[in-house]
């Protein structure tokens, strides 16, 4: 008897610690592709992850596990892009995300890829349908800024 109540005990302990951990907390997964184009670039962005937030006395502690995989291609042909040496691409909001890509020889070719992490706000926002916007930067002959708005 005495056994039983000590394992009753126990399972009690470990159902409130259960219940404090999962208790005002809100998991969000996505797996999703957005795409998007500007008058030289094709943008897709593979986003896979979830975001955690939890309401612990008052203050919201948030936690993420993701990531995205950026594929830019051009739209042109290789020559177009021989004297490019420097590629950029911004996105301030949600992701704060800036990469840079930079070669002393000339691009191989049309597909650059890049992968990162995803924040909790980013995956908030792509759950959100919120439109990302992309800025892509690109030195050379034909070099020039332009916007993308990922959806």
């Amino acid at each position: 008897m005495k056994h039983r109540i000590i394992a009753a005990g126990i399972l009690l302990v470990f159902l409130i610690a259960g219940y404090t951990y999962f208790i005002n907390r809100e998991t969000i997964y996505i797996d999703q592709t957005l795409t998007g184009e500007s008058v030289h670039w094709k943008l897709e962005m593979a986003a896979k992850g979830s975001a955690y937030f939890k309401t612990k006395k008052d203050v919201l502690h948030v936690e993420s596990d993701g990531d995205y995989q950026l594929t830019l291609t051009y739209k042109g042909t290789l020559d177009e892009i021989q004297t490019m040496r420097s590629i950029k691409i911004d996105q301030r909001q949600p992701m704060f995300t800036s990469l840079q890509e930079t070669s002393d020889s000339a691009p191989t070719s049309l597909t650059f890829q890049y992968k990162n992490h995803l924040s909790a706000s980013a995956i908030n926002a792509i759950k959100e349908g919120e439109t990302l916007t992309i800025t892509v930067t690109w030195d050379g002959e034909n070099g020039d800024t332009e916007t993308i708005e990922l959806q």
